[in-house]
């Protein structure tokens, strides 16, 4: 499959703080956010698609949201928050080159906290 893939160009909009459950005691994830792209989608649906055929359980979520983490998880969500509001200029707005793509799996059923390896990194090339 990443043999089909070549290089593309997103837009980094901007570092966001995401909260998942409790926003004291939920999941912290600090990330610069990317815009979605119609190719973007297609690609994320694409990939889902060859998981969902490899027989591995997966939720293709429609509300997934594009991002390139910077921190997550090792800190309670008051940490993130101070973290983020120090952040003076949050905005990005800038465009890159993906070169990778990495896929990341969890070790268990119930993808809980700290069970998430990186299961492949592929490296995109021009054809």
């Amino acid at each position: 499959m990443a043999e089909s893939i070549k290089p593309f160009e997103v837009l980094v909009k901007d570092i966001e703080l995401k909260i998942f459950g409790d926003t004291e005691v939920g999941f912290p994830v600090l990330w610069m956010a990317i815009e979605e792209s119609k190719e973007l989608r297609e690609l994320h649906n694409e990939i889902y698609k060859y998981i969902a055929e490899n027989s591995w359980d997966t939720d293709n979520n429609e509300k997934y949201y594009f991002h390139s983490t910077i921190a997550l998880d090792e800190q309670p969500a008051s940490v993130y928050k101070e973290i983020f509001k120090s952040i003076p200029d949050k905005e990005i707005n800038h465009n890159c080159i993906v070169n990778e793509i990495a896929l990341f799996c969890t070790t268990d059923s119930e993808s809980r906290k700290g069970t998430y390896i990186t299961y492949k990194i592929l490296n995109l090339k021009n054809n």
